[in-house]
């Protein structure tokens, strides 16, 4: 915090003060005008206010070139949207997800008055019912009541001395401390669970968002608040065991996080009201490769060194069938392979006639 300053320190000159005028001084009459200037005589302005009128009217000019390209580019719209405040727009969308939530329980209301109306009259529809009945407290999908242990997680207090080795990441609560909790409570024998203000299941995903936590939608801060209908000896037996619930309690005693483990007689539990679709992530199909040609490279034919491809000679390679014949020299020697007569007429190297066989 910078003090502030009744005097100048020693050390820095004061301000010039006006000195006083010299005996004999004559000060000018109130009615003298100075003589102007050569520039100003002869041209009647100031050099320097024609420069800078020359200046602001080319930064004028350059301006109206600016708003006229914005104006052709933006074609009427905004070149920058304004993206407002981030806080006000996740408080937006969730106002808007609540109203959603409503209207689907709504229409809830209205199929399950609808399905019990049937209920009456159909023995098929009555049967299904007597079987979402039984399956509606493990999955959830029924609010409870009952007993059983709640767990509180919270980041260290405000203030908090980092200690060597300690980061402020350390400090805060993060998405695998609170599963840790939640997967020793379903170890636990949980018959249900919450966590906040929204039902579990077994389907549930926990995301850490900054320093927030995600969970189906809605957006939670810190202190995390979970409670499980079960056993309370069973459920803070399997707490105890938890070898990620033992880490997080040592940083509970090294930087103060908060974990706090309270039974609970009597727990009120709403039934689970979201998406039972399960999402995964999934890799890409990979893209086909191309098949290979089921016909092979042509290779260049072999010629014996010392000996001239001759059109019509005995030398060389012949494949396939058929006749082949001509006359001319051969020289040299070759093997011809396919079905059929290959003949010729010429004067070998030893005077012999060349003849071509019809094995390999």
């Amino acid at each position: 915090m910078t003090a502030e300053r009744d005097a100048a320190p020693a050390g820095v000159p004061s301000a010039p003060t006006t000195p006083p005028s010299s005996a004999g001084a004559t000060s000018p009459s109130a009615t003298e005008t100075p003589s102007p200037t050569t520039d100003e005589a002869v041209l009647g302005q100031p050099r320097r206010s024609r420069s800078t009128a020359v200046g602001l009217t080319a930064v004028l000019i350059l301006a109206g070139l600016l708003f006229t390209t914005s104006a052709q580019t933006s074609h009427g719209t905004a070149l920058r949207a304004d993206r407002g405040d981030a806080a006000a727009v996740v408080l937006a969308e969730e106002r808007t997800r609540d109203e959603r939530a409503q209207k689907v329980a709504t229409l809830t209301q209205q199929i399950q008055a609808g399905t019990a109306a049937e209920g009456t009259v159909n023995s098929g529809v009555a049967a299904l019912q007597r079987k979402i009945k039984d399956l509606a407290i493990p999955v959830g999908a029924a609010p409870v009541r009952g007993s059983g242990v709640v767990v509180v997680l919270d980041d260290a207090p405000h203030g908090t001395t980092l200690q060597a080795g300690v980061t402020a990441d350390d400090l805060v609560v993060h998405q695998q401390d609170v599963q840790a909790v939640v997967n020793a409570l379903w170890r636990g024998g949980a018959e249900a669970m919450t966590l906040m203000d929204q039902r579990v299941i077994s389907t549930s995903a926990v995301q850490c968002v900054g320093n927030t936590l995600l969970l189906q939608g809605r957006v939670y801060s810190p202190p995390y608040r979970i409670a499980a209908i079960g056993d309370p000896a069973r459920l803070r037996r399997e707490l105890s065991l938890s070898p990620q619930v033992l880490i997080y309690q040592q940083y509970v005693s090294t930087v103060h996080l908060v974990y706090e483990l309270t039974p609970a007689a009597s727990l009120v539990m709403p039934a689970f009201d979201g998406s039972i679709e399960l999402r995964y992530a999934h890799l890409p199909s990979p893209s086909p490769s191309p098949s290979p040609s089921p016909w092979p490279s042509p290779s260049p034919s072999a010629v014996s060194p010392g000996s001239a491809a001759v059109p019509g000679s005995a030398a060389g390679t012949v494949p396939g069938s058929g006749t082949a014949s001509g006359s001319g020299t051969a020289s040299g020697s070759g093997t011809a392979s396919g079905s059929g007569a290959a003949s010729g007429s010429g004067t070998g190297p030893a005077g012999a006639t060349p003849s071509a066989s019809g094995g390999p």
